[in-house]
């Protein structure tokens, strides 16, 4: 017996009074997703798994968790053996007497690694009983005693300064050879308790708050060895001691797909200032503090074309009123949607577009697929005999209505909030569904006014570089690109047929001997699709066409 009917009801009790009871097993969720990635565990079992907050953490990255705790109803049920099991803040709960069948009822579920954590000192909550929650309170050597009765402890850590112990044990008998094969990720370092819920805090942040391509889920302690790609890069006290940062700097920007968080030590050497302008270099700095003895800085990737300033074509002010105009006239949104299986066709104006219409209509016959034009794609493909699916606009320009001759009312209109009324005004009557171009200013006050964080949707700064993660955030994996050229033809034809918008100023641009008429901001787009592509590992696409683009992705994917 590991527990009694009497203390298990008391627990049932606590449980169904106190909300924050059982409830910190979330805290530890990347530490665990480590483990699980790093050592190939198949089976995991949570014991003591309280109110499921690790099982709901990583089945966001589909692990499925099984939970046993008797003081929790529907979670009695004896749990088979698993590869990992994991028992956060439960042998200080244990009634003494039962601890030795507990520890050996672990060692017998545990089939390659247990990972725990221990309070050593008394809990703030009490039983209905009016016994302390922690029922046995001892110190680290003691547990580590106990538990080596059982197990061989392969990692220890002691937190006198939060009063816990918490560390990873193998039971005995599995062999040295084995061992030593589980101990070997020991020689990284591990995240802290603290890094651990810091990463779970930004992680559930992160999901309130971002769109599915620019959402963090995988976070890697970085070392500067054996480093492997992750959404996010935690790099901690790793600079400091290196004579030059500047080799490190560039392999993390490699390996971090949407952001990173660095501490560094400041010294008379190297201040704030000198860190912030040396990280500035690689990277665009979202947020810092320092304390006078260190510095953090969280980071996200600096992409774009030297001596070229993108600049808003409407002035904040104005697009934050045309946002308002929008969300008070449209009451649909975006539907969010998990990954599925159909192909999404993305039809730009560039002017290749000409050229590859018959592939795009022989690709839609022979695919389950769904069109979304952009700016002008939108009455080409109608002259065609293609119906877009959806069709795509952000800019907030008058001028942009003017590339559709009517709506039509088998087409869904997604569109950003910001654009302008005009356009508005000539879908009225279609089915128009709202999203929201992410912004560092009013990404806040969208927020605020209750708009969904899946809703803001980030991405480069062309409509079509806004409308494949838009397609992604509503399950599209499959992507086929057309008229995305970065470029002109060789007629100088800078869009497929008419556009109501200026002509671009052009300049020569050479890339591996072949020539390219095309405009600097084009040449930002071209980066900013790279930067795409990189926060899609999951995702599949096929560009078509002969332009800037085109060749540039050629040349650095080629096999």
């Amino acid at each position: 017996m590991t527990i009694s009917p009497t203390y298990a009801e008391q627990n049932r009790q606590l449980h169904a009074s106190n909300e924050k009871y059982g409830a910190g097993g979330g805290e530890w969720g990347y530490y665990i997703e480590r483990l699980i990635a790093e050592e190939c565990h198949r089976t995991v079992c949570d014991y003591g798994a309280g109110k499921g907050r690790l099982a709901s953490f990583l089945a966001e990255f589909g692990i499925d968790v099984a939970e046993y705790d008797p003081g929790v109803p529907g979670k009695e049920r004896r749990p088979d053996p698993a590869d990992l099991v994991v028992c956060t803040d439960v042998l200080e709960h244990v009634e003494p007497e039962l601890l030795e069948e507990v520890l050996r009822d672990l060692a017998r579920l545990t089939q390659r690694k247990l990972f725990l954590d221990i309070c050593t000192a008394p809990a703030v909550k009490w039983l209905p009983d009016g016994r302390n929650a922690h029922l046995i309170v001892e110190p680290p050597t003691w547990w580590r005693q106990q538990l080596e009765r059982h197990f061989d402890v392969i990692h220890w850590v002691e937190r006198p300064d939060l009063n816990m112990v918490y560390g990873e044990a193998v039971p005995k008998g599995m062999g040295t050879a084995e061992a030593e094969a589980r101990s070997k990720r020991a020689k990284r370092r591990k995240l802290s308790p603290e890094l651990s819920a810091m990463c779970g805090r930004l992680y559930a942040l992160s999901k309130r708050c971002h769109d599915e391509l620019s959402r963090i889920r995988t976070i890697r302690m970085y070392e500067g060895d054996g480093d492997e790609l992750a959404d996010m890069q935690i790099v901690w006290d790793v600079l400091d001691d290196l004579s030059e940062p500047v080799p490190a700097l560039r392999r993390i920007a490699q390996l971090a797909r949407k952001g990173a968080m660095f501490r560094v030590a400041l010294t008379e050497q190297r201040s704030e200032e000198w860190w912030r302008a040396l990280i500035e270099t690689h990277w665009h700095i979202v947020d810092w503090v320092a304390d006078g003895k260190s510095l953090g800085i969280v980071v996200c990737p600096k992409l774009g074309v030297a001596g070229v300033n993108v600049i808003g074509a409407v002035d904040r002010e104005q697009r934050w009123r045309q946002i308002e105009a929008a969300m008070a006239r449209i009451s649909k949104r975006i539907e969010p949607r998990p990954a599925h299986d159909r192909r999404g066709i993305v039809a730009c104006y560039g002017p290749s577009l000409r050229d590859t219409i018959a592939s795009l209509k022989a690709e839609l016959a022979e695919a389950e697929a769904d069109v979304a034009s952009v700016s002008g794609a939108h009455d080409f493909l109608l002259a065609h005999g293609v119906v877009p699916t959806y069709h795509v606009e952000c800019d907030p320009r008058n001028h942009k209505a003017d590339n559709i001759a009517a709506g039509h009312q088998a087409v869904k209109y997604l569109l950003a909030s910001v654009v302008h009324p005009a356009l508005l005004d000539k879908l009225q009557g279609c089915d128009i569904a709202l999203w929201h171009v992410a912004d560092s200013e009013h990404a806040p006050k969208l927020l605020m006014a209750g708009e969904s964080g899946q809703h803001i949707i980030t991405g480069g700064g062309s409509v079509g570089l806004r409308a494949i993660p838009l397609l992604y955030a509503m399950g599209y994996r499959d992507f086929s690109v057309y008229g995305m050229d970065c470029s002109f033809a060789d007629d100088r034809a800078q869009w497929a047929g008419p556009h109501a918008g200026k002509p671009h100023d052009t300049i020569d641009f050479v890339m591996a001997g072949r020539r390219f008429l095309t405009s600097p901001v084009l040449i930002t787009y071209a980066t900013d699709f790279i930067a795409v592509m990189q926060k899609m590992p999951d995702a599949v696409f096929r560009l078509y066409g002969d332009g800037l683009l085109q060749s540039m992705c050629r040349i650095m994917y080629a096999k």
